[in-house]
């Protein structure tokens, strides 16, 4: 008789205190954002280029608060959203005017770096002072999966040419190909020249 007397205390005492305990965890686990990560992954774009050096910079910044940035490589900003489309990076550096609208809603702009400027160079015995002067050339249109290549293509389309009209090549590397005249004309995107 003791024994239930004992236990039927504890349960009136304890009990109101448990549930109103296990209630606020419950409560809790709803409201509470999770820790934030101590690994990113962000995709770039070549080695050689600027958004792989901007992400080398934010790696070094980011290690120093403990958050492990690894830099994925990829051909540009078209891989970019790729991966980022199939959540295999949580950070993309996309060039402007890259994505589409249907992208441009399924994702978040943390924001812009730089202007970027599409620049087109050309073979000086060449006279060519608008696109649709390119027809019948051999035109590099910058390497495959990257910004440059997905906005030269659109810009010809813009001009009507295509690959029934002109040789479109995708390679990237813009001064080389010229100087072999492996190719006519090259883009390149950039905000400075060297």
């Amino acid at each position: 008789m003791a024994t239930q007397r004992g236990w039927s205390g504890v349960l009136k005492l304890y009990g109101p205190v448990s549930l109103i305990i296990l209630f606020s965890f419950l409560v809790a686990f709803q409201f509470i954002e999770p820790a934030p990560p101590d690994s990113v992954r962000i995709a770039t774009g070549s080695t050689e280029g600027s958004y792989y050096a901007f992400a080398q910079q934010y790696a070094e910044a980011l290690a120093r608060e403990g958050i492990r940035l690894e830099v994925v490589a990829t051909g540009g900003s078209v891989d970019n959203l790729q991966l980022l489309s199939d959540s295999q990076v949580d950070l993309a550096f996309i060039q402007g005017g890259v994505a589409s609208i249907a992208q441009r809603q399924a994702f978040e702009a943390l924001g812009s770096m730089y202007f970027e400027p599409l620049w087109l160079f050309h073979q000086t015995d060449l006279d060519l002072d608008r696109l649709p002067a390119l027809r019948g050339l051999k035109v590099g249109i910058g390497g495959a999966g990257s910004g440059t290549a997905a906005l030269v293509e659109r810009l010809l389309s813009a001009n009507r040419l295509n690959n029934r009209n002109t040789t479109l090549l995708a390679i990237g590397g813009a001064a080389l190909p010229l100087r072999l005249r492996v190719v006519n004309s090259v883009p390149l995107s950039t905000s400075f020249l060297r």
